[in-house]
């Protein structure tokens, strides 16, 4: 058995493809010492210009969809998508675009069932982010997202929030997108312990919020409260659309000592 190793990259893993046989095992860094006896490993390094000539091929074949598809499985993060996605390559070579229809080849069932999943999550998270004001000016959205799905969140917040500053953390990765004018840089950045019990802010250091975050909190609690038509309240079904792991990061779900409806409604109009 053969063994291709890499750095967990996207663009490692484009380099790679067109390196890929059937059989092989593609693992990245990290994903544990070679387990097989007589095995042979060898590392591919990223190449910028190889990356881009894969990326050329797959649009040029499979069109945009089909990259797009790739790209969403590879961020799964979800255990062999490397052999998977090396066999859905290939039969973008040799199917073209309708690759993805190839449901013979287990590898083309993997690779859009994992980008399915990202896909979900990646829809989910731009309804259920929620920006809290930072004492520095700065929007900042915690999350933890079950696939690595920042990249897909930091394009969608760039059209709609350019003109703001503003932080996307995955507190799961530890991985951070920061934009200011426009321009979008990733960084990584370990979250407080208190952080990660809870974003609230009960549970937040003095000046980590701004000092109007509190009240743009409980405005946006009575709006919430306030279109609440509580003969409809159906738990069950709020749950089965809206999981606990999102109702987490949801500022609507956190309760604020003495708020109301009323309250906030009355505070947001006296300005």
């Amino acid at each position: 058995m053969r063994i291709l190793r890499y750095d967990g990259r996207f663009e490692s893993l484009l380099t790679l493809l067109p390196q890929w046989e059937r059989g092989e095992r593609i693992i990245p860094d990290g994903g544990g010492p070679v387990a097989f006896l007589g095995a042979l490993e060898r590392r591919v390094e990223a190449n910028p210009i190889e990356a881009a000539e894969t990326t050329r091929t797959l649009r040029k074949r499979g069109g945009e969809t089909l990259f797009r598809l790739l790209r969403y499985a590879f961020f799964s993060e979800l255990p062999g998508r490397e052999e998977a996605l090396g066999e859905f390559y290939q039969a973008v070579l040799r199917f073209g675009r309708e690759a993805d229809r190839h449901y013979e080849l287990p590898g083309v069932v993997k690779t859009v069932e994992m980008a399915k999943r990202t896909g979900r999550d990646v829809h989910r998270w731009k309804g259920f982010l929620r920006f809290r004001l930072l004492g520095d000016g700065v929007f900042y959205a915690p999350f933890e997202p079950d696939h690595n799905v920042l990249p897909f969140l930091t394009a969608h917040f760039r059209k709609r929030l350019g003109d703001q500053e503003w932080m996307v953390h995955d507190l799961k990765r530890s991985i951070a997108a920061l934009c200011r004018g426009g321009r979008v840089g990733y960084a990584r950045v370990e979250a407080p312990g208190w952080l990660l019990r809870s974003p609230s802010l009960r549970d937040a250091p003095d000046g980590f919020y701004a000092e109007e975050e509190e009240r743009f909190q409980e405005l946006w609690k009575g709006f919430f409260r306030s279109i609440a038509i509580e003969s409809r309240k159906n738990l069950k079904l709020q749950r089965q659309f809206m999981p606990k792991k999102y109702q987490r990061y949801l500022l609507e779900k956190e309760e604020l000592p003495g708020s109301s409806p009323a309250k906030a409604l009355k505070r947001g109009f006296e300005g």
